[in-house]
């Protein structure tokens, strides 16, 4: 479930309307949510399966779908490996593997992503 200011897409809903109480998510029924990141702009669901769904603004590419569109509607991460945290800033997202390797992506003026530049990605 989410709610509060829908700008970007950032509910997942499919749209960029605000919501004041709970709506819920719809993913497909066999997804089970096993936990959640909320940054500024975007919103990122795990799955007990170690998949990433993600949604809202990708303008620096914090959704990791190798566009910078916006999604309004969750969107799976395609990644080749199970995901086992995440974390979203206002531009960008971290997560880790099951196996340890960590990753970012999105904005990074201010070094963020951790990568020796200050070049988005």
């Amino acid at each position: 479930y989410t709610w509060g200011l829908g700008d970007f897409g950032v509910l997942g809903h499919g749209s960029t309307g605000s919501e004041w109480s709970p709506v819920k998510v719809p993913l497909k029924p066999t997804t089970r949510a096993n936990s959640f990141s909320c940054g500024r702009r975007h919103t990122a669901i795990l799955t007990f399966l170690g998949e990433l769904w993600i949604c809202g603004s990708g303008a620096a590419g914090q959704l990791a779908t190798g566009r910078r569109d916006s999604e309004t509607s969750f969107t799976k991460v395609t990644f080749a490996e199970e995901i086992s945290q995440v974390s979203c800033g206002i531009f960008h997202t971290g997560f880790v593997t099951r196996s340890g390797k960590a990753y970012t992506m999105g904005g990074n003026t201010f070094g963020q992503l951790g990568i020796n530049s200050k070049k988005s990605s």
